[in-house]
């Protein structure tokens, strides 16, 4: 699945809290232009996954909510032991470090991200 613009609505420490996610892991929001009732929980885990290196079950989806496609979701830490010896420094990153990787390419206006 492609979407064409995502924009982030906030992105902070504990945005999701403990009633939905991991308390101390950051957390994010993100709006993708894909109607609610086209949205596809896998397909959208799995974009996520592959721009930042980290394998699907690593992404934490908390929710998508309407009217907007607002998407809740985390990142967990890689399993290191279980990464191959060439792994890119992107897949040896932590869950946070990714979120911070995924805020800075939408601050900056990364192609990866209006790739995705």
């Amino acid at each position: 699945m492609r979407w064409s613009a995502c924009v982030w609505l906030m992105f902070a420490a504990l945005l999701v809290g403990s009633s939905l996610g991991d308390v101390g892991k950051l957390g994010g929001q993100m709006r993708v232009s894909t109607p609610m009732a086209q949205f596809e929980e896998q397909d959208w885990r799995r974009e996520i996954a592959i721009l930042v290196e980290a394998e699907v079950r690593d992404i934490t989806y908390l929710g998508a909510f309407s009217p907007s496609t607002t998407v809740y979701f985390q990142i967990q830490d890689p399993a290191l032991d279980e990464l191959p010896d060439n792994a890119s420094e992107i897949a040896k990153l932590s869950g946070d470090d990714k979120m911070l990787l995924l805020y800075s390419w939408w601050v900056s206006n990364d192609a990866r991200i209006s790739e995705v």
